[in-house]
């Protein structure tokens, strides 16, 4: 059984379930805020804070996990990272009020307060550009710290900058840039049978977000114009029905010979044929010959009966 841990609310959990339905592991629920759901087949799913799948994937309480890449690196825990989902893209970033006169990392000065969610990734940004700050550690709503002496710049998550700027501040540095992560402990890809399961899990997400980029294109070209527009799309590939009205092969586009219909010689007709259907065809034929011979065999109807005229009809 692989667990997979998943986000149970924020701006991350939504679009893994999402993904996961997409890749065919659909969720049966017990009730609607149950902590655990079966996915189907080898697959678990347990709901959990966001923050708490580093720990829940390194400890070995769930073998996969998504979760974000400022979450993992803040973590610090041993894990490895499987795919990159590319959603819930966002950036961990250094905010000052908007009539400060910090304008960069080289304008912090020492002792400068700094109310962030995120103290080792803020620590460590800090301590590689050579500044000495204090931090203020922060649960949410860091934004407010400024404006109440509580800080003079933040470090926080930002995906537009829309509440920045409504609560009177600007960017001032990039810390991390981050997107969605699908991460696993170590002793289950060390392990055949868990690595085997693990790269089945990433395939079948890989295809759910290759083909989001993908779209399908059907248009009447004229064959006249089809060398210009295998320029413009060099991956394009002739219909089947281009192909069959065009006489062309499927595997090396040579064009092909149809063959006539077959038709028997007039000298070698069966006695009889139809002159307005298809005289030669030969399974046709030998079935209205072995209909007439029936019925002459058993007395029946002959050549010029009403009989033999209601089924020449039928067999039009």
């Amino acid at each position: 059984m692989i667990r997979i841990a998943l986000p149970n609310k924020g701006r991350l959990a939504e679009a893994a379930r999402e993904l996961l339905a997409r890749a065919g592991l659909e969720f049966e629920l017990r009730a609607e805020r149950a902590l655990q759901a079966s996915l189907g087949g080898d697959f678990q799913a347990l709901f959990v804070r966001a923050e708490d799948i580093p720990e829940f994937v390194a400890d070995g309480a769930a073998d996969v996990g998504i979760t974000g890449r400022d979450l993992v690196a803040e973590s610090e825990r041993p894990v490895e990272v499987v795919l990159d989902l590319g959603f819930g893209r966002c950036r961990l970033a250094v905010a000052a009020r908007d009539e400060s006169e910090i304008r960069s990392v080289d304008d912090v000065a020492p002792g400068t307060r700094v109310a962030t969610s995120f103290p080792r990734l803020t620590a460590r940004f800090f301590r590689d550009a050579g500044r000495d700050v204090t931090l203020v550690p922060v649960s949410g709503a860091a934004e407010i710290a400024p404006h109440l002496g509580v800080a003079d710049i933040i470090v926080d998550l930002v995906s537009t900058g829309s509440t920045l700027k409504v609560n009177g501040l600007r960017e001032v540095a990039t810390v991390l840039e981050s997107t969605a992560l699908v991460i696993a402990r170590r002793e289950l890809l060390a392990d055949p049978d868990g690595a085997r399961r693990a790269e089945e899990l990433k395939a079948a997400l890989e295809s759910v977000i290759r083909a989001q980029d993908k779209r399908y294109l059907m248009a009447n070209v004229p064959r006249r114009a089809l060398a210009e527009l295998k320029r413009i799309l060099p991956g394009l590939n002739l219909g089947a029905h281009h192909r069959r009205r065009h006489g062309l092969g499927r595997d090396r586009g040579r064009a092909r010979r149809r063959r006539p219909p077959r038709r028997l010689p007039r000298d070698r007709r069966p006695q009889g044929a139809r002159r307005d259907g298809d005289p030669g065809h030969p399974h046709r034929t030998a079935d209205a010959l072995t209909r007439r011979r029936t019925r002459r065999e058993a007395g029946g109807d002959t050549e010029n009966s009403p009989g033999h005229a209601r089924v020449s009809r039928r067999s039009r």
